[in-house]
């Protein structure tokens, strides 16, 4: 059966309350387009329901209270809801309301005219069902769009929901890929490149689609000042630049290493290890400056990181002063040897200690021919010539005849390099060395800390950076005879597990102790290259005795300079037990007078009368400007009045000081500067060196003026308390002070 609507009047107006039911609704819309029916959709109730003819209500479950005054056909539909249907049927009884219950799971125009039938006719019954069709949904129904455009309010939402989400979408995909950059440098810490590379390679997809999606929202950002998202991208950008690079190098090092060490390269051989030095070089240069760039990008908060990034930074910067000369070091088109001096400075003397061996490297054309180590006596044996020794030498240790053993006796690596070719080519005829090296006990122990444990199947012996001493100690004292070979063969199997093994080597590691040594001067370096020695000696590599002067644009400036030397002649190993501590008290006066007191305490922790330890007999030298005037010097509370004293490029001071087993000497040396102070403003500049081979130390400075005297500016942090400084540090390598002062 059908059912047929008929308008009442051409103005009728029907008001349909719904907030979901989007297919029903459009349903309604359709059908009532039939009709001369004005039709308006609200998704709640409006106040003036009295405009409308006819208002029906979807699946509502609260009406105003006077809905029933307002309006006198007023239709509700329950979408397969009987339950609210019959509780409106009872409760709404009373009024002129009908209520419908629609039960499906789809309806047709035939229902919607049904709707409109009982709603508009005068039946007086108030409660109609209809039933809708079950089952999957006719292809001709499912093709209908029921989209409605939504309220003003709705689109304003939806529009920043998806600008926020437009925004920031971005922070998830640069979180992923940050997190695997992170893992990334982790990596290289634990010198994993397998890693490293699963780590990029995850990471970077993420960060592409981080740019991509950050590409939308920057402007904004920029807008309002927000920066960070901006540096956050860059430090991401360039951690993974600085990654990739590193991992080239770490496969371009083993493959340049595996040339070197190739006595037969071919000619393409030659080419590609050319190539490979080149890209090394690029390498260094990138990496160098990525690290900057991500240095000044994070913030202050994170001064670990900083203070990571800072060292590496100088670790390349460093690299990067010697890659220029990389060919002349590798001997490019031609042949070079280089002498290697291996001083122990737990016998410790001027210039690092006393020289046990020597080594020669040959580079010829990009190839490393090898290493030769000899015995030092293998050498002082065929001295045949005399040498007169140092006066210290002659008297403390009782030494007629100098031998390179002892050439080691200048605070000067230059003169002692020079030194050791003139006793070598007197003794064995080697010379033509392009430079030297000497490496300390210590260095060597430095350099296994990067390798782990070794071992060494000749002598059944594993060896690392903890025990090498005292393995080197036995395999050079016990049995030793003049012409053994002990020795020797123990360091040249060292030397070469090392070489062989560098592939393996965590790089990171050996990098960062070799700059420690050379910082430290546990390693000096001395080349024949003018160009390539300037560049060491501006690295404070060469452990060269500094001309102190001051700048020439201060002519008010005084220049102080303090090096405190040792030199062990107890033929024993003491300086294994010694440790020192210094403290400097720089007084001025009204006067302009400079008072300086330098103390130093030895202390010695030996057992006494067992070797390599005892007695700490020391020639000990302190070199001061030749302006000072030394006013006394005291042992323990006891004044010196024999000491040696001459003056060169500095004021030389000797002394011989003795130790023993479980004791502390205190040595208190007082000098003075007459009218050094002038009137005006002042720079008062102190250079402080280390000596080659010696151990760190604590060292205290401590600075008085008089209340005419002000401090203005220095280049250290110190602790201030009215006139007086004091600062404290670790004599770990040279050191330049600058103080401004203003006097009235």
């Amino acid at each position: 059966m059908s059912f047929i609507t008929e308008t009442i009047s051409d103005k009728n107006t029907i008001l349909l309350v719904s907030e979901g039911n989007q297919e029903l609704v459009q349903l309604f819309r359709e059908v009532v387009k039939k009709y001369k029916i004005e039709f308006y959709l609200s998704p709640r109730i409006p106040p003036h329901l009295e405009k409308f003819d006819y208002c029906f209500f979807i699946n509502q479950k609260h009406l105003p209270k006077d809905v029933g005054k307002k309006m006198k056909k007023i239709c509700l539909v329950y979408v397969n809801s009987p339950d609210e249907a019959d509780k409106k049927s009872k409760q709404l009884s009373h009024m002129p309301v009908k209520i419908i219950n629609l039960k499906g799971q789809y309806f047709s125009d035939e229902h919607i005219e049904k709707i409109l039938w009982f709603s508009f006719s005068d039946a007086k019954e108030p409660f109609l069902t209809i039933i809708g069709k079950a089952g999957r949904k006719p292809k001709s129904l499912s093709r209908r769009s029921y989209f409605t455009f939504p309220t003003k309010k709705r689109f304003f939402l939806y529009t920043l929901f998806f600008l926020i989400v437009a925004h920031i979408i971005f922070i998830p995909f640069l979180a992923i890929s940050s997190y695997f950059f992170y893992k990334g440098v982790q990596s290289v810490s634990v010198h994993n490149p397998e890693e490293l590379k699963i780590n990029l390679e995850l990471g970077l997809p993420f960060f592409n689609m981080s740019k991509k999606l950050y590409s939308f929202s920057r402007t904004t950002y920029l807008i309002f000042s927000i920066s960070l998202t901006d540096d956050i991208m860059a430090v991401n950008e360039k951690t993974y630049d600085a990654l990739s690079r590193t991992l080239s190098l770490q496969q371009n090092g083993k493959q340049i290493i595996s040339l070197l060490l190739d006595k037969n390269k071919s000619s393409q051989d030659y080419n590609s290890l050319e190539l490979r030095v080149n890209k090394f070089k690029n390498d260094i240069h990138e990496i160098t400056s990525d690290i900057s760039t991500v240095n000044q990008k994070i913030p202050h908060a994170f001064k670990s990181t900083k203070d990571k990034l800072n060292t590496a930074s100088r670790l390349l910067s460093q690299i990067k002063e010697l890659l220029p000369h990389l060919d002349y070091l590798l001997a490019k088109n031609t042949s070079r040897s280089y002498l290697i001096l291996f001083a122990n400075n737990m016998e410790l003397r001027p210039g690092g200690g006393f020289i046990g061996s020597f080594g020669v490297v040959t580079m010829n054309n990009y190839t490393f021919e090898g290493m030769k180590i000899y015995d030092v006596y293998d050498a002082d044996g065929q001295l045949a010539a005399h040498v007169d020794p140092p006066v210290p030498l002659r008297i403390h240790l009782g030494q007629p005849n100098w031998f390179l053993r002892d050439s080691a006796f200048s605070p000067d690596f230059l003169e002692n390099y020079q030194l050791a070719s003139f006793f070598l080519e007197k003794e064995m005829g080697m010379k033509d060395f392009s430079g030297g090296i000497l490496l300390t006990t210590t260095a060597i122990q430095n350099i296994l800390g990067a390798f782990g444990e070794i071992y060494l199947p000749d002598f059944k012996e594993k060896v690392n950076k903890n025990n090498f001493y005292l393995k080197a100690q036995i395999y050079s004292e016990s049995g030793f005879f003049p012409g053994s070979t002990q020795k020797k063969n123990f360091l040249g199997d060292i030397a070469q597990y090392l070489l062989l093994n560098l592939d393996n080597v965590n790089t990171q590691t050996l990098a960062i102790e070799l700059k420690k040594s050379l910082d430290e001067k546990q390693i000096v370096i001395f080349f024949d290259n003018e160009k390539l020695q300037d560049r060491v000696n501006r690295l404070y590599w060469s452990g060269k005795v500094i001309q102190a002067s001051c700048p020439a644009n201060e002519p008010m400036c005084i220049s102080d300079y303090l090096f405190s030397v040792d030199a062990n002649l107890g033929v024993n190993k003491a300086n294994f037990f010694v440790s020192r501590s210094y403290n400097l008290d720089i007084e001025l006066d009204d006067e302009g007078n400079i008072r300086n007191i330098l103390s130093i305490q030895f202390k010695n922790d030996s057992q006494e009368n067992v070797f390599p330890g005892g007695t700490y007999k020391n020639y000990y030298q302190l070199f001061l400007p030749p302006e000072v005037t030394l006013e006394t010097m005291t042992k323990d509370g006891t004044l010196i009045e024999n000491y040696d004293n001459k003056v060169n490029i500095y004021q030389e001071i000797g002394i011989l000081l003795e130790v023993k087993p479980k004791t502390l000497t205190n040595l208190k040396i007082v000098y003075t500067r007459k009218k050094a102070v002038k009137k005006g403003t002042n720079v008062y500049q102190l250079i402080l060196q280390k000596q080659i081979g010696s151990s760190n130390s604590d060292f205290s400075l401590r600075i008085s003026v008089p209340s005419s005297t002000k401090i203005v500016s220095q280049n250290f942090p110190v602790l201030v308390k009215d006139n007086f400084m004091i600062y404290n540090t670790s004599l770990s390598q040279d050191k330049i002070f600058f103080i401004e002062l203003v006097k009235e």
